[in-house]
């Protein structure tokens, strides 16, 4: 009986270290996760949350620069693209400029919306820093 109870000690013991390892390990997994920046793609995709699946383009609902004459502003969902990368070495480390230029490509029910020359465009930047294997805001 007493053999029985040392090798359930150390079955005991044992079970116990490979717990702590998987404990451990996951936490690893968690902090580097946690850490480890984001892609460009999914950074646009975080500030331009809308996908019109008609255009096939990443957009965002904003007021086309006209109204009903009351003071109603009109919107419409502009497709977003990246125009310009420019990954630059500064004294405060690298940095990414990243500019995005968008027209617009659809009305609020999704449809396809056929803009004028007189309606707004949109413009953006967005200066990212390493952060892990990927960039950060």
């Amino acid at each position: 009986m007493r053999a029985l109870i040392v090798k359930n000690k150390y079955a005991v013991r044992k079970n116990s270290h490979w717990v702590k390892c998987l404990v451990f390990i996951s936490f690893i997994f968690s902090v580097t996760n946690a850490y480890a920046g984001q892609t460009v793609d999914e950074i646009i995709k975080e500030y331009y949350p809308i996908y019109n699946e008609a255009k096939q383009c990443r957009g965002i609902m904003a007021n086309n620069g006209s109204s009903d004459g009351e003071g109603a502003l009109y919107q419409n969902g502009y497709c977003i693209k990246i125009d310009r990368q420019l990954k630059v070495e500064t004294r405060q480390g690298t940095r990414l400029y990243v500019s995005v230029t968008g027209d617009i490509g659809f009305n609020e029910d999704g449809s396809e919306a056929y803009g004028v020359h007189v309606f707004s465009g949109l413009v953006g930047m967005f200066v990212l820093k390493p952060q892990g294997s990927g960039w950060e805001v």
